[in-house]
């Protein structure tokens, strides 16, 4: 997996984050984070993983979180022009992060009993009127 990186820049804040997997030898892979304040060197993590895919999934579950919480993702130079227009639109419209809207199911509707249908629970009144 090819590095990526983060910013976050609200208020006060100026943050960066990277991740990236790198083959540690036939035995397995390794992920990497760096993250710190922009303009520091900031600080560096690493976890072993024995598959890529593994590795990757694991990135892939921090990126999101990352997303989340309102980082944006640099555009790499090489990125195309549709991949600019996407990066811009993302900005601009943070929903789309969330992912498609959940569809809850409609509602049952409750049953009805047809009219003038007498519940054995009613008390019914007769008088001398009603004989």
């Amino acid at each position: 997996m090819k590095r990526r990186t983060f910013n976050y820049a609200k208020g006060n804040s100026d943050k960066f984050w990277s991740v990236w997997v790198e083959p540690t030898g036939p035995t397995g892979y390794r992920l990497f984070a760096h993250w710190g304040r922009n303009g520091t060197d900031g600080q560096r993590k690493s976890w072993f993983f024995a598959t890529r895919a593994e590795a990757t999934r694991e990135a892939l579950r921090k990126i999101a979180g990352k997303l989340k919480k309102g980082y944006l993702e640099d555009t790499p130079r090489e990125a195309t022009v549709v991949g600019s227009i996407a990066q811009t639109r993302w900005r601009k419209d943070k929903s789309a992060l969330a992912g498609p809207p959940s569809r809850k199911p409609k509602p049952k509707p409750k049953p009805t009993l047809p009219s003038g249908f007498i519940s054995p629970r009613r008390v019914l009144r007769v008088t001398k009127e009603d004989l």
